[in-house]
């Protein structure tokens, strides 16, 4: 009689989900703690920033004609 054992597989799925489990607690605590501060932004990058609305861009767009395709 050929009996297929489960117990080895079932082992080793265990053991590979353990894993799996530790190493993706660990990539989360990882990129806690290196993640970089909001903080941190150069004034730089944030003086190019322009609070104003194009009009025009908005105007182009509604006289865009759009066709209803059959």
């Amino acid at each position: 009689m050929n009996i297929e054992r489960k117990g080895p597989n079932l082992l080793l799925f265990a053991i590979f989900t353990t894993l799996t489990i530790f190493v993706w607690i660990g990539a989360e605590v990882y990129q806690i703690l290196h993640k970089r501060n909001l903080e941190t932004i150069p004034p730089a990058v944030l003086n190019t920033f322009s609070p104003t609305l194009d009009t025009k861009a908005l105007n182009d767009i509604d006289a865009r004609k759009y066709f209803a395709s059959p």
